[in-house]
């Protein structure tokens, strides 16, 4: 149990994610893709991946997929998920560390933070296992002391020791480092809405946050890149104004500049992306990703094919854009699928594959 009163309302979303409905869907217009009609199971000729097998010359090397949190499921289900993701000739994956499976404590009796060993090992194991490979890891670490009542003293304190010891265990291992989850929509620490446009005071507060964290992790893990991720739907125009706007203010504790996209299957604004992505980069002089990017299948969100659809146009966009990484969000759907957890391109249990899989391999193969 952690240490004082938890409310388990009070949790970070692993991502916070928008249903997204298709209105306006007929801007895709006739694009297609060769691909089954609806998915089935894996076909015994499908492409397969051994480690470290990620092909140097991939068109798909940049992109990389959200995949479950180690320490949560059997470190089976991780293995398949880094062999699906290799299969593609993707080279990153993106996973999170969660404090309700890592700390057992926040306020252990001597005033530190005990963590479980074995939660730890299984998340260290699984980036070991990530650039066995040839992937590169995005560790998301987003969870906050969970206690609403603590002075920020006491909140800061906590933080920096959260920080410092999973900074010390895996921040040297992990190519990018996540602190929060779009809190630019989200409060950092309440997980309360902010406001849209969020106020410059709380920018204000949770730049100092972010520079807090990457202080606190590169005094243990030196070579640690941080980053967070901005919320990015819809991609048009006046998004890429908030972006700006929180961006001017968050990116001195930041190493790289991680915005969230979702363009549904608006193809302007699909095309229009890789130069809003190089407008960050010479605006700010550091790396750009896209930290999620997807499109859900639901009756009321969009169908396999048009998912399919979309991924290649998104891949087709991005693969020789500025982005150093693009996820998409995410490589299975969840159990019980719903509009909020139908956004992968594999089933839960791995044993299906939807048609936006085989657009995506078809686009890994070398031009």
């Amino acid at each position: 149990m952690h240490g004082g009163a938890h409310d388990p309302a009070r949790k970070p979303r692993l991502p916070r994610r928008r249903t997204v409905m298709l209105m306006g869907a007929g801007a895709l217009g006739a694009a297609t893709v060769a691909t089954r009609a609806a998915a089935g199971p894996v076909p015994a000729d499908a492409p397969t991946a051994e480690a470290g097998s990620v092909a140097e010359t991939s068109p798909l090397r940049r992109f990389g997929f959200l995949i479950e949190q180690p320490a949560e499921v059997p470190p089976e289900m991780v293995a398949q998920s880094m062999d699906e993701v290799t299969a593609l000739g993707m080279g990153w994956v993106r996973f999170g560390i969660a404090a309700v499976s890592a700390v057992t404590s926040w306020d252990a009796p001597d005033g530190g933070i005990d963590f479980a060993p074995e939660a730890l090992q299984k998340v260290s194991d699984a980036i070991d296992a990530a650039h066995a490979h040839g992937l590169k890891v995005c560790l998301m670490i987003i969870d906050v002391y969970p206690i609403a009542e603590a002075s920020e003293e006491h909140f800061v304190l906590k933080m920096r020791q959260f920080w410092t010891h999973l900074g010390r265990e895996l921040g040297s291992r992990a190519d990018t480092i996540q602190i929060f989850n779009e809190p630019d929509g989200a409060h950092y620490r309440t997980f309360t809405d902010v406001g849209n446009p969020p106020t410059t005071a709380y920018l204000t507060e949770l730049a100092g946050r972010l520079v807090l964290a990457r202080e606190v992790i590169r005094a243990v893990a030196p070579d640690a890149r941080i980053t967070t991720n901005i919320f990015g739907y819809p991609v048009d125009t006046e998004m890429e104004r908030r972006w700006h706007r929180v961006l001017d203010i968050l990116s001195p504790g930041l190493d790289l500049i991680t915005v969230d996209a979702y363009p549904q299957l608006d193809v302007e604004d699909i095309e229009d992306l890789p130069h809003k992505l190089g407008r960050l980069a010479e605006r700010y002089g550091k790396p750009v990703s896209v930290g999620e990017l997807g499109l859900n299948t639901c009756a009321e969100c969009g169908t396999e094919d048009q998912q399919a659809a979309a991924y290649g146009m998104y891949t087709d966009a991005l693969r020789d854009s500025v982005a150093e990484s693009v996820f998409f969000y995410q490589l299975r759907d969840g159990d019980p699928v719903t509009p909020d957890t139908s956004f992968g391109v594999i089933s839960r249990d791995g044993s299906v594959r939807k048609p936006a899989w085989d657009a995506l391999a078809q686009r890994s193969r070398p031009v």
